[in-house]
């Protein structure tokens, strides 16, 4: 059954920032990250989502995960998903950190991403 980690009501990115730190509980073996976005504003923006990855000693190790590989949101609106873990059935168990935060950077002139939804969900 899933966990819903991080899933704050929408709101609006116009510049570079980062969630709360997202402490992992013990049961997760995998975890899912998606992305929605409303239309953006401004000249040319660009937005980018991490998921950082953060030790008991509150360093973080940037990028760990990216909303997927190289993808990015420019001009319209639109939605990207990611997963880390292992498909069942595997013998193998995910190592996963202390903590996470999700961070995301932006671009552009005077951009503006309306409506995002951030979903961090872990199994």
């Amino acid at each position: 059954m899933s966990q819903g980690l991080y899933n704050p009501a929408p709101f609006a990115i116009s510049a570079g920032g980062n969630s709360p730190l997202i402490q992992m509980p013990g049961n997760i073996n995998s975890l899912w990250l998606a992305l929605v976005t409303g239309t953006p504003t401004g000249t040319t923006p660009t937005l980018a989502v991490f998921l950082d990855a953060v030790d008991a000693f509150g360093n973080v190790l940037p990028a760990a995960v990216t909303l997927p590989a190289g993808f990015s949101l420019t001009t319209v609106a639109g939605a990207g998903q990611c997963s880390i873990g292992f498909m069942a059935p595997s013998p193998l168990q995910l190592v996963l950190p202390y903590a996470v935060q999700l961070r995301w950077t932006v671009s552009g002139t005077t951009p503006n991403y309306p409506n995002v939804q951030l979903t961090l969900l872990g199994r």
